[in-house]
């Protein structure tokens, strides 16, 4: 996804995942920022394998919300969960679905607060 919109600066795009150190295709480093007039728009955060909801959540609750409210959306578009999951045969990351509905009353409440509700969860 980040690829798409590495160099437009209208898309942020933030990313939670297993570092590319450990996980094929080895990208999503926090300096891969996007390019060009895009520099800046993209986030990446990426967890050391085994990372459990505790962290995660932290990591999200900590940086998602600021970044969303300094870029300032209109609409927030959102791919949950892959592979993020425990049981993900991909990836390695611990997570459980606990951490969904966490997630979801952030994006909801984020959606409203910026972006007159609109929100579309994938």
């Amino acid at each position: 996804m980040e690829a798409i919109f590495q160099s437009d600066p209208d898309v942020l795009t933030i990313s939670l995942h297993e570092s590319g150190r450990w996980l094929f295709p080895g990208t999503g480093f926090p300096q891969d920022s996007g390019v060009g007039a895009g520099k800046g728009s993209a986030a990446n955060m990426p967890f050391v394998p085994f990372t459990w909801d505790e962290p995660w959540l932290m990591a999200f609750d900590r940086v998602v919300p600021a970044l969303l409210r300094r870029f300032k959306p209109t609409v927030l578009v959102t791919q949950d969960g892959c592979d993020t999951h425990h049981l993900d045969p991909l990836a390695h990351l611990a997570a459980t679905t606990g951490i969904w509905p966490h997630v979801g009353r952030a994006f909801h409440e984020l959606a409203h607060e910026l972006c007159e509700g609109r929100w579309l969860a994938l």
